[in-house]
């Protein structure tokens, strides 16, 4: 990516993105998986250091940190089933893939100049984490 940052390229109108997929549990660590946890608080803090790094070279860095997401997470993390989906109407409707993509898509659409470094996204009424 760095060799695509050339006088001739307009970081403005075509911008250099990286982006990152983290976990609103890297900031707010639940006691139920703290190695989950652990590793998300270092995808943030591994972020901010590239954030440092490149940005100053005119490529954004995002880290995008979902809450609860339904995907095949929660059955490779042996939750609940039945307390996941009673979890689920509590607070849901409960985030899709295709939810963060369109805030992926969006933050990408942004003009070169304008960076959105962390973005928390979480159906509305998530309380924790």
């Amino acid at each position: 990516m760095l060799a695509q940052v050339t006088p001739e390229r307009d970081l403005i109108r075509c911008p250099l993105d990286t982006l990152v997929i983290g976990s609103s549990i890297g900031r707010n660590v639940s006691p139920f998986n703290s190695v989950y946890g652990a590793t998300k608080f270092a995808v943030h803090c591994l972020t901010e250091a590239l954030r440092r790094q490149l940005g100053p070279k005119g490529i954004r860095v995002t880290l995008v940190e979902p809450g609860i997401v339904r995907t095949n997470f929660q059955s490779n993390a042996n939750y609940d089933e039945t307390w996941f989906e009673v979890y689920c109407k509590e607070i849901g409707p409960v985030l899709d893939a295709d939810d963060v993509v369109r805030v992926i898509d969006a933050t990408i659409g942004l003009p070169g100049h304008v960076n959105l470094d962390n973005i928390s996204v979480k159906q509305t009424r998530q309380s924790y984490p």
